[in-house]
């Protein structure tokens, strides 16, 4: 395993354990209580609901990603992330539709508030939009759909041509082997 994936291993079967606990008794009143058939045994039923283990199954997941972020600084510190390169869909602000270059990570990410220049924390980043120069704008098209390594600046969006929250400017795009 890598360094912390034995953290994450042990916060998401914990959180998995009280989920399971939690969901076979008070959410199953509350969806039952929603439903318009309520069976006549309902007191005797003890086996969680469709919906509950549903809940069961993605909250832990929603949590532990969220909770295993890593936390990387905005700019001026260089940072390396890792993931696939796509054209994400977008919105110019007069509403046309628009295709944007963008890296969704292999493991989500976190950024601090930066008050001097009003960037607010963003947590459990996935999809970041890219700000190409014409040098990167070739290395994203060759090797778009495929895994990469991204070096480069993180910085808050300021304008509405910005498609997603947390954008970064990268000093060299690499393919992972």
């Amino acid at each position: 395993m890598r360094g912390n994936d034995w953290a994450e291993h042990i916060v998401f079967g914990a959180l998995t354990m009280a989920l399971d606990c939690f969901s076979r008794w008070p959410l199953r009143g509350i969806f039952q209580a929603m439903s318009t058939a309520r069976p006549d045994n309902f007191e005797q039923q003890r086996t969680p609901s469709a919906m509950n283990r549903f809940l069961a199954t993605l909250a832990p997941a929603l949590f532990a990603s969220i909770a295993t972020a890593k936390t990387l600084p905005y700019d001026p510190a260089v940072v390396t992330l890792q993931g696939t390169l796509l054209s994400g869909d977008g919105m110019t602000p007069d509403g046309k539709k628009l295709k944007f270059p963008a890296i969704r990570l292999a493991e989500p990410i976190s950024v601090p508030e930066d008050e001097p220049r009003d960037w607010s924390a963003e947590k459990g980043v996935v999809l970041l939009h890219m700000a190409l120069d014409e040098k990167n704008m070739a290395a994203f098209k060759r090797l778009k759909g495929k895994p990469v390594k991204v070096t480069g600046k993180l910085f808050h969006s300021d304008n509405g041509n910005h498609q997603t929250n947390l954008l970064i400017f990268p000093v060299s795009i690499t393919p992972i082997k």
